[in-house]
């Protein structure tokens, strides 16, 4: 009898044992894996982070051609801008730069460590900088083409369709600093201006731009255009002022400027001559310029009244379009003025006559054009709708 109970202990004794054994091979199991996922965390954690996750609905492919591998799911509280690198879909999130193909296929992610980082993308190329830090990167398709360091703080930033970079900087003695780089990274040209520089374009060929800056008169915000030479260093010409804060501008295939201020537009010719403007009668809430043409939305709260306004050229009259549905943002594309609305997507002609519409959610606040495709973007997901709907 007590042969058995020794014998019964001892295998209670051994069975424990094993359990230790087990709960330290388990233990150490955990802080391997743990080990490895903290030593290879660049590769997953671009994959968390961001928009790296994915969401595939077969349904929703059976029964879209264009649906491809969307949605794409952004995580939540992460801010977000897009834009297009020679026909690749980038996303600039927080920490990371994604690069999709138009289908969702997931191409390429870098990793960067700006604040308030800012991508303007053009053509091939696509500048990422950091707003008023010190840093900024141009970026292709499949990598980084270079990287800098400047001694001031970087107002804005931007890349034309050759490769070259403006940087609009602060300065110690001067209201700001114009520092331009060739596609190389090279620096090729500097200016200190006494104004403040508001907004920049390219000349069609790269080889200088205009500028336009910002200054008081009796009051009132006015702004002026200047035209650069990156050759010579010297300015072409200044435009006539214009009695209205600057947005943005665009150069015309032409040679000359148009502006979209607070509270009117303009056009001027390659001389810095105003030749036409158009002046709001309500809210600008939205615009886009393609090629010499201009769209335009507009909100007057009171009267409940949402209108698109569209201008085919410098010497066109203005067409104004009433739309019964909130407007959230236009895009113009050749012949073609796209307006995403609460509830659908419409297209217009320069005539003003509606052509298409498509219904689609709420959820969406503003959209991106890029080819045959809508990239529809929202606060916790980007979508794809075909443009030939």
């Amino acid at each position: 009898m007590e042969e058995k109970v020794r014998d019964i202990a001892l295998m209670r004794r051994r069975r424990k044992r094993r359990q230790k054994i087990l709960k330290m091979i388990s233990f150490l199991v955990i802080i391997a894996i743990g080990i490895n996922l903290y030593v290879n965390r660049d590769r997953w954690i671009p994959k968390l982070e961001g928009i790296g996750t994915k969401y595939h609905s077969i349904s929703q492919s059976k029964k879209s051609k264009s649906s491809g591998n969307f949605p794409l799911i952004i995580s939540d509280g992460v801010n977000y801008s897009v834009g297009d690198i020679d026909k690749s879909f980038a996303i600039l999130s927080d920490a990371y730069l994604h690069i999709y193909s138009v289908d969702g296929e997931l191409i390429d992610t870098r990793q960067h460590a700006y604040n308030s980082a800012i991508i303007e993308t053009v053509g091939k190329k696509a500048i990422v900088y950091e707003h008023g830090g010190n840093s900024f990167r141009v970026e292709s398709k499949h990598k980084t083409v270079y990287e800098k360091e400047i001694a001031e703080n970087i107002l804005f930033a931007r890349i034309s369709n050759d490769g070259v970079v403006a940087i609009v900087s602060s300065s110690g003695t001067y209201v700001c600093m114009l520092t331009v780089y060739d596609a190389s990274g090279k620096e090729i040209y500097r200016v200190q201006s006494i104004e403040r520089i508001f907004d920049l374009s390219f000349t069609n060929d790269s080889k200088g731009c205009i500028t336009v800056t910002i200054d008081v008169d009796k009051g009132r915000m006015v702004s002026k255009v200047n035209k650069l030479s990156f050759n010579s260093g010297t300015t072409k010409w200044v435009s006539e002022q214009f009695d209205s804060f600057a947005i943005k501008s665009f150069y015309t295939s032409e040679g000359g400027v148009f502006i979209f201020g607070d509270t009117k537009c303009a056009y001027y010719d390659n001389n810095g001559q105003k030749i036409s403007e158009y002046i709001y009668k309500d809210k600008l809430i939205g615009y886009d310029f393609d090629d010499g043409k201009v769209a335009m939305i507009f909100n007057n709260e009171q009267k409940r009244k949402n209108t698109l306004v569209t201008i085919k050229g410098p010497n066109a009259d203005a067409i104004e379009i009433s739309i019964d549905e909130q407007l959230k943002l236009v895009d113009v594309e050749g012949e073609s003025v796209y307006v995403m609305t609460k509830v659908d997507m419409k297209t217009y002609n320069f005539n003003g006559k509606q052509t298409k519409s498509k219904d689609i959610s709420d959820t969406y606040d503003r959209f991106y054009k890029m080819g045959d495709y809508f990239f529809l973007l929202g606060y916790d997901r980007i979508d794809r709708l075909d443009a030939r709907y």
